[in-house]
């Protein structure tokens, strides 16, 4: 990445450099260049090419740690850098990279089922009685259909009432200082059943519950000829997060820079069941 480069001439002072050289760090291992290991180590990663939506151009990107200066002469000219992403020329014969071609969401690890589908299934998934130590009575509930239309998911979260019928989405604060999150069964107003969640299911559920609701959460997606600019208020699941990350350059506070892969990008948030508000650079809506 020609950013490590100009680390030596850059006048920032060394706690700076420290800063952004582990972020652009964080950035590979989001994308896939490089693994992490303990005590600080990372590993250059073989990787495989992955294949964006057909409407993306170029359509395969290279997921790999492997130094270009390993490949030969006729196939590093195939590679357009852009940040720190590699693209591949769309003639270029991936049998020739000898590692494998996967799909976007392959490589995401994107469950198989639509979100609709997954949601109910991990919502009717078999609960376990409620254990008589646990304090139910500091359970939140994730209720998107009580919440203001498009309100951020945060405030979406509410205290246990008479009305709570069914099963929800739940979290409480642990004596240890972390988030446990279940999902509950309520009968009026009482936790009867409860399952915990994998933190990594947290999320989507989130999102599957909104678009259930009819109360979808929005983002901001500003076209340009040359890129769009996209905002997040919420985040976003891991297996979304790192196809934007992988897509994209971060320019903070939840905003993103595109220019390669909107497509691909513009599917994967559509299928989360988001709304999108559409605008050009000018602020004109769409």
């Amino acid at each position: 990445m020609p950013f490590f480069a100009s680390l030596s001439g850059d006048s920032a002072d060394v706690s700076e450099k420290r800063e952004r050289l582990h972020h652009s760090l964080d950035v590979l291992a989001a994308i896939g260049d490089l693994a992490l290991l303990p005590r600080g180590q990372w590993l250059s990663v073989s990787g495989c090419v992955v294949r964006l939506d057909a409407a993306d151009h170029p359509q395969n990107l290279l997921i790999s740690g492997v130094p270009l200066l390993r490949m030969s002469p006729e196939d590093r000219d195939a590679v357009h850098l852009d940040g720190p992403r590699r693209l591949l020329h769309p003639h270029l014969e991936l049998t020739r990279i000898g590692i494998p071609t996967i799909t976007i969401d392959e490589w995401a690890r994107r469950p198989l089922l639509s979100l609709a589908e997954w949601t109910t299934n991990e919502i009717a998934n078999e609960l376990v009685e409620t254990p008589g130590d646990l304090d139910v009575a500091s359970f939140r509930f994730y209720v998107p259909a009580l919440a203001s239309a498009g309100t951020r998911q945060s405030n979406r979260w509410f205290t246990t009432n008479d009305q709570l019928q069914g099963r929800y989405l739940a979290h409480a604060e642990q004596p240890a200082g972390w988030t446990q999150h279940y999902v509950a069964e309520v009968d009026s107003g009482d936790v009867v059943g409860i399952r915990e969640l994998d933190p990594q299911d947290v999320r989507p559920l989130m999102f599957g519950l909104d678009h259930s609701a009819g109360n979808p959460t929005s983002v901001h997606w500003v076209e340009s000829t040359q890129k769009v600019l996209l905002r997040l208020p919420n985040p976003l699941p891991y297996a979304e997060a790192r196809i934007v990350a992988a897509l994209s350059d971060s320019t903070g506070n939840r905003q993103w820079e595109l220019t390669q892969g909107r497509e691909s990008v513009r599917r994967t948030l559509t299928e989360l069941g988001v709304t999108f508000v559409v605008s050009d650079s000018t602020g004109r809506k769409s």
